[in-house]
């Protein structure tokens, strides 16, 4: 009798499932091109990427059965692997121009980032932790934001520069996680009573990104902008320094 887990067994003949149906489809398309039909480039070698990223996001549908429907770190982490690594697969293969498409690169990160943006019950205890982890959703908005601008206008849908001038429009991805620094900050105030390390952390890390943001928005001298980080950081440590406990 086989002693080796049913969802052990299952996973190895999905991962050969893939790359038999990889291999197949790779000799498929070279008779095809062999016999004429099929004609013009054609980046073959990037169905060696694509399998990879079937095989993750196999592994994160077995893991989603295992855990019985919880999108656990498992699922998520395979999710999002495979997500990345089918993007730069299909770009390849269909040999799309990376100057025009690059900002893929920022918009599925940015997915992949805000799936890791809920709390895994089992990893993060406590309203610290779980609020740090949060801050994952606000990045990852931010980096889906300015992918999908770049993407409009490479694609010649609209001119965002023009229509946001004199202000930078790009910048509004810097503000994004600002805005949700100081929310989780306050999340974490609200329930420890206190100003503890999270909250100074969250504080530092929203003021950086609140300043940076607000000079590339306005097009302030870029030499305003180290001392100016620096008064922030100097703000939210006084704010803290005024928590008696």
């Amino acid at each position: 009798m086989d002693d080796e887990p049913f969802g052990k067994r299952e996973r190895k003949r999905m991962d050969g499932l893939w790359w038999g149906l990889g291999l197949i489809s790779l000799g498929v398309i070279f008779f095809l091109q062999a016999i004429g039909v099929m004609k013009g480039s054609f980046n073959w070698w990037a169905i060696f990427i694509l399998i990879p990223a079937f095989v993750a996001l196999s592994g994160a549908w077995f893991a989603f059965k295992r855990s019985e429907g919880t999108f656990n770190v498992l699922v998520r982490n395979g999710l999002g692997g495979g997500l990345i690594i089918l993007t730069v697969g299909l770009m390849f293969l269909f040999d799309l121009d990376w100057g025009i498409w690059w900002p893929l690169m920022l918009i599925v990160p940015g997915i992949t980032v805000m799936l890791n943006g809920k709390p895994d019950p089992a990893l993060v205890v406590g309203v610290s932790a779980e609020r740090v982890v949060t801050l994952a959703l606000w990045v990852g908005a931010g980096m889906i934001l300015l992918g999908g601008g770049f993407l409009v206008q490479n694609l010649g849908l609209a001119d965002l520069n023009a229509l946001s001038a004199p202000f930078r429009w790009w910048a509004v991805a810097i503000l994004i996680p600002a805005a949700g620094s100081f929310y989780n900050a306050w999340k974490v105030y609200r329930h420890a009573g206190r100003i503890n390390w999270t909250v100074r952390s969250l504080l530092g890390f929203g003021a950086v990104c609140l300043i940076v943001g607000t000079v590339a928005f306005i097009g302030i001298p870029w030499v305003w902008l180290f001392p100016l980080i620096l008064i922030g950081i100097g703000v939210a440590v006084l704010l803290s320094a005024f928590n008696g406990k």
